[in-house]
């Protein structure tokens, strides 16, 4: 009887304190992160003079690769074209990324020759990267892939893997202040297989410090040499980066302005070249109101222009779009909204 009341007290603290994927993300679309990208020398040491400023925005939540997804664009600063599209999907005490690349694999040169970096594309999908639950300090696989690759009439097989490790909570402070983060450590890696024993080839660290509501709040990339001479391939060195959260941008809308302001569903959507969207507008703003596609780049700019007052519609030809998913989004200076539209030639 004991060892059930032990057991139960476990399953009942667990339930209590366990910590969801969706509590470490923003909960209003809209929210800004503006980002300090630094490269890091062969030492480790941050060349200031070369850092730049990227700005991610929760643009909206809809399907993708058929997971409920979080749409991140990614866009220099002072840029108006978004150059990237992440996509997050929060899932219990697991936090999903949609896996396009390899970070930073596609400077060895050697790898395209042998038809790694064409191998990669293997990991285009869904994994569970950030497990919030996880053990400390045990390491969980993410995804793995073998090959086989022929060099002057040898093979040598090689296992391609994504794995993460969970650290103990730091606190982590930065120019926004002093953060309580979950820290993980994401490695990329190519392995030498013997006997189903891995020996790292090439390992790329991503350490990341995620916090409450915020999602990352700093990501570091060490640099990596990487010395294939004994296999008569080279050396190698791989860039570090350093990024860290500059400033970030809740959603401000206070309950007059979120009321008053408003975008329609398109009508009719789906629609074949032209649709009509619909938009209120609550009070004199400027009013831009903007297409993109699925990656999150800017397609069209419909309108840039001081509003009054009252209900509008504009008519959109999409005629030189191919069919496919697209987004149209409202936007002032304190209230933005995204729809998806989808259009059938």
């Amino acid at each position: 009887m004991k060892i059930l009341k032990i057991l139960f007290l476990f399953f009942i603290c667990k339930t209590v304190f366990a910590q969801f994927a969706s509590d470490f993300f923003p909960a209003s679309i809209g929210f800004k992160w503006n980002y300090k990208i630094t490269p890091l020398d062969t030492l480790g040491n941050p060349i200031q003079e070369l850092s730049t400023i990227r700005i991610d925005t929760y643009a909206v939540k809809d399907m993708f690769a058929g997971k409920n997804a979080n749409f991140v664009f990614s866009k220099p600063k002072n840029s108006q074209i978004n150059t990237d599209t992440n996509y997050i999907h929060l899932e219990t005490t697991n936090g999903w990324l949609y896996t396009k690349l390899f970070p930073n694999m596609d400077s060895i040169l050697i790898l395209d020759t042998l038809g790694l970096l064409k191998f990669f594309q293997n990991f285009i999908g869904w994994h569970s990267y950030f497990r919030f639950a996880q053990q400390i300090n045990a390491e969980y696989t993410i995804a793995s892939r073998d090959t086989t690759i022929v060099m002057n009439g040898i093979s040598y097989p090689l296992r391609v893997k994504i794995s993460g490790k969970r650290f103990n909570d730091e606190y982590i402070t930065i120019s926004t202040g002093n953060f309580l983060s979950k820290k993980f450590v994401i490695n990329y890696s190519i392995n030498y297989l013997i006997f189903s024993i891995e020996f790292p080839i090439i390992v790329i660290p991503d350490t990341h410090w995620i916090a409450n509501g915020l999602w990352t709040i700093k990501k570091v990339t060490p640099p990596i040499k990487v010395d294939l001479s004994y296999l008569n391939l080279g050396r190698y060195f791989i860039l570090g980066q350093m990024q860290e959260l500059e400033s970030y941008h809740p959603l401000l809308v206070d309950l007059v302005n979120e009321l008053s302001f408003k975008l329609y569903q398109n009508f009719p959507n789906p629609f074949n070249n032209t649709t009509t969207i619909k938009y209120e507008v609550g009070n004199k703003s400027n009013i831009n109101i903007d297409i993109f596609d699925i990656n999150g780049c800017l397609i069209d700019e419909l309108i840039n222009s001081i509003h009054s007052p009252g209900i509008y519609e504009i008519k959109y030809d999409a005629d030189n779009l191919s069919s496919g998913i697209y987004f149209y989004r409202i936007k002032t200076d304190k209230y933005i909204e995204t729809k998806k539209l989808l259009l059938i030639k």
